[in-house]
């Protein structure tokens, strides 16, 4: 039963850090190979910016929710295996 929970976390992972890796080139050349970030005010860069952070911390709370995801399987294995 433990094998499924290692597999399934690895799994998991690999997906998030994938999807990562694909979403981190796709985010900067939407931000910033626009022409129009270049002329554009302040204000809209600190906006653009913005959302490209927002799109980099997505996937960092994704490896969040699986490594807790994670630690509560175990914990969930670990009080049947004891009962």
């Amino acid at each position: 039963m433990s094998f499924n929970i290692h597999m399934q976390f690895i799994m998991q992972t690999a997906l998030i850090c994938g999807l990562w890796i694909m979403w981190t080139p796709i985010i900067s050349a939407i931000a910033y190979s626009n022409p129009t970030y270049d002329n554009s005010t302040g204000q809209v860069k600190a906006i653009i910016d913005a959302l490209w952070s927002f799109g980099i911390i997505i996937p960092i709370i994704g490896m969040g929710g699986n490594v807790l995801w994670y630690f509560n399987a175990l914990k969930r294995q670990e009080s049947v295996a004891a009962e």
